[in-house]
């Protein structure tokens, strides 16, 4: 069971840069809403078409949702499958070449991608730790995420975890902190109560 776990997350983690991405384009462009309209009334005339139009239709839209939540976790499945049997997978390639060339799009894709990956604990070299950046009279956690000569680039989330603040901070100005990521975005996220 915990192998399913293990390859369903990281299935998330190639997959999800990718959606965010498709997310915004499709969020730009308007065209996720109208897709999706455009399904739903297939479905139905095809549901009512089937049932001779005597059907509750409220009982076969239900059928359909659960068994697309269930295709698309087969495929997310099956692509942390194929991500875990061959880590530079053909496909996750070419989607990263695609999005490469599509301008802004291919930056906001590998700042996610960063992003997913330290949270995930699998970009080791590229993330150095939590701290501590002291604030008047008190400290907030913030997350150290590059390393430039005397000085670290530390992102402060916010809470709730909306937005944030990017900060220069000299390295003794810092107080380092041995907890991990995931522990931090929990703090941050369950207004320090974790």
């Amino acid at each position: 069971m915990s192998a399913i776990f293990r390859i369903l997350g990281k299935g998330i983690m190639v997959i999800l840069p990718f959606a965010v991405v498709v997310w915004l384009l499709f969020f730009l462009f308007g065209i996720l809403e109208g897709i999706w309209i455009l399904i739903l009334d297939m479905v139905h005339f095809i549901v009512k078409k089937i049932a001779n139009e005597n059907l509750d239709t409220t009982l076969p839209s239900i059928v359909v949702s659960i068994g697309l939540i269930l295709v698309m976790f087969a495929i997310i499945l099956y692509i942390g499958y194929k991500f875990e049997k061959r880590q530079n997978a053909i496909f996750v390639k070419l989607g990263e070449w695609v999005l490469s060339k599509i301008p802004v799009m291919g930056s906001v894709y590998y700042t996610i991608k960063d992003l997913v990956s330290m949270i995930g604990g699998s970009s080791k070299d590229k993330y150095l730790g939590v701290a501590y950046v002291t604030i008047g009279e008190g400290e907030i956690l913030g997350f150290i995420t590059k390393e430039e000569g005397e000085y670290f680039w530390v992102f402060c989330p916010l809470t709730p975890p909306t937005s944030g603040l990017l900060l220069r901070i000299h390295k003794d100005k810092l107080k380092k902190s041995s907890m991990s990521v995931s522990d931090g975005l929990k703090k941050v996220v369950s207004f320090g109560m974790k």
